[in-house]
């Protein structure tokens, strides 16, 4: 994909450009390891995020974190 490519709302002919939803990888790829970088300091985000990893059992396959050693932590202790 060219720097500069913009991504706008999917329709049915650019189905394929949609970006998936956590859930989405979760469902597809089950028992392969992601990494998930928080890229914001949003609790409400590390929240929801920690509650996707539990709810689909991926706190085995999941590392979650960021160069900030704060949300890396707010991370963990969500998780754990």
């Amino acid at each position: 994909i060219p720097v500069g490519t913009f991504f706008e709302h999917a329709t049915p002919e650019k189905a394929d450009r949609r970006i998936p939803l956590l859930e989405d990888v979760f469902n597809t790829f089950s028992h392969i390891p992601i990494n998930i970088d928080i890229k914001e300091d949003n609790d409400a985000l590390i929240q929801e995020v920690a509650s996707l990893i539990t709810r689909y059992n991926r706190e085995k396959y999941c590392v979650c974190g960021n160069v900030s050693a704060g949300i890396t932590e707010k991370c963990y202790k969500k998780v754990s």
